[in-house]
């Protein structure tokens, strides 16, 4: 180990000793050369290319692409530093306000933005530049004004791949687990970033046990680590309480179809002759009421004018015949004396 150190403290020290030169023209101004947290450059702890040769290789690429986008994207891949999305998209804000060209706020961005945006340190850690219409498993596309806006207030000004990463995570939270209350979203949302920081670390192949210990704390404050959620099973099962409860909230029973709805009419009886029967008598007007009519219209006779017409015409025939009945029995009488 002594002898490992050594050896390692010999290097920094050549290191710190060596002239920086940038190996395209060999420019050895120390403020021509952009910092660099990649592990290639780690000796120098800069790019070893200088800013006007960064200025010749962006016009070059912009030459062939005729596109900001596209240019800076090879260019990162060129000088093996992180393309971000996001990071491009607040430099051309920036280049635009100051007039700097792209490339220098692109650089102005990673370096200033990177480590809290988590941007990365070589192209490896990039967004894929054919990612702008990423979709995610609810149909909501990252590149989509509205579903953009609403996942970065969310979740912060992230690349699109992480902002699908941390929503595609929290939903799976959402429907495995009850995550309605206030205090287990927030939970759930760290526990995301905290998956999502581990991802990026296993990628660079750093070490992870703290992060895992701190994912482990949050799933015991949430009361999601596997023991606990055991325990809640188990005390689900043994309550028929929390069994309806879970019915009504995650699989609630549907509406049975029409034909069954009523089978046996006792909930029409009650609306009709009761309810319905009850608001008449009041002189209430409502749907029980209406219904109460129209089921009475079915047991009830309308008589016209026409029907009275004919009623009355029947009834002084009636009282014609009673008269001629009544006269003929009094000459009856009369003979008979």
């Amino acid at each position: 180990m002594k002898e490992g150190a050594k050896v390692a403290n010999t290097k920094n020290k050549k290191a710190n000793t060596l002239n920086l030169f940038c190996v395209c023209c060999g420019s050895t101004k120390s403020s021509d050369f952009y910092v660099s947290k990649n592990r290639l450059y780690a000796a120098i702890g800069r790019l070893p290319i200088c800013k006007e040769c960064i200025d010749k290789l962006f016009n070059e690429y912009f030459a062939i692409y005729g596109e900001n986008k596209k240019a800076m994207y090879f260019l990162c891949r060129r000088l093996d530093v992180p393309f971000s999305i996001a990071a491009f998209n607040g430099a051309t804000n920036h280049s635009i306000k100051t007039g700097w060209k792209i490339w220098q706020s692109y650089f102005k961005e990673i370096n200033s933005l990177g480590g809290t945006n988590n941007y990365g340190d070589c192209f490896d850690q990039s967004d894929d530049f054919l990612d702008d219409n990423i979709k995610l498993d609810n149909n909501i596309s990252v590149s989509d004004e509205e579903s953009n806006s609403y996942l970065i207030r969310k979740w912060g000004n992230l690349p699109p791949q992480d902002l699908q990463y941390l929503e595609e995570q929290y939903n799976e939270w959402c429907n495995r687990y009850d995550v309605s209350t206030k205090s287990m979203e927030i939970l759930v949302q760290e526990i995301c970033y905290q998956q999502l920081n581990i991802k990026k670390k296993r990628a660079s192949g750093d070490g992870v046990s703290k992060e895992l210990k701190d994912l482990q704390d949050l799933m015991n404050s949430a009361a999601l680590k596997p023991i606990q959620e055991s325990a809640a099973m188990a005390a689900d099962v043994n309550t028929l309480g929390t069994w309806i409860k879970k019915f009504e909230n995650e699989k609630p029973i549907p509406e049975p179809d029409p034909e069954f709805k009523d089978v046996d009419s006792i909930k029409k009886y009650i609306r009709v002759w009761f309810l319905g029967h009850f608001c008449r008598m009041l002189g209430i007007n409502n749907e029980y009421a209406k219904e109460y009519d129209e089921e009475m219209r079915k047991y009830s006779v309308e008589i016209t004018d026409e029907d009275l017409k004919q009623n009355d015409n029947i009834n002084f025939d009636k009282e014609l015949d009673e008269e001629n009945i009544t006269e003929e029995s009094g000459d009856q009488d009369g003979l008979v004396q």
